[in-house]
């Protein structure tokens, strides 16, 4: 069961890693777009409307490094839940098994930005600081 689990999530990161990283990038830049554009607004009208946009593109971001974030958690928790059970109590086969999971645990699984690593709640900070660099960047460009 634990095999299916990680496979899927080899293949899944396999699959989207590419699709993250243009995720990421184009998020990223369409935030800092339009927040360039909310900080040079002169109607409050064009604030109240994109401002929900923004917000959204935001916890969208959040959102996908959250999940990605857990998916990290969980599998290191894998190994720390095997040597807190009794294992003291099983058979030697049994505690073979054990030991084999844990060792195997010991690098967690993690969901990739393209090839730059893994995808964390400090990915989705980096992407915030970043947008923020944009819109300084688009605001002085004027």
């Amino acid at each position: 069961m634990a095999d299916e689990g990680k496979s899927f999530i080899i293949d899944l990161n396999k699959s989207i890693k590419n699709i993250s990283l243009s995720e990421f990038s184009t998020t990223s830049i369409n935030c800092a777009l339009i927040a360039a554009e909310i900080t040079k607004a002169q109607s409050i009208q064009y604030c109240v409307t994109f401002t929900p946009y923004v917000t959204l593109l935001f916890l969208q971001i959040l959102a996908y490094t959250h999940v990605a974030n857990e998916i990290i958690i969980q599998s290191t928790a894998i190994a720390t839940a095997a040597y807190d059970s009794e294992w003291y109590h099983f058979n030697d086969e049994y505690k073979k098994r054990l030991l084999f999971l844990i060792i195997r645990a010991q690098k967690p699984l993690s969901m990739n930005i393209g090839s730059f690593g893994p995808m964390t709640k400090e990915t989705a900070l980096f992407m915030i600081r970043a947008v923020y660099s944009y819109i300084a960047f688009f605001n002085n460009s004027d």
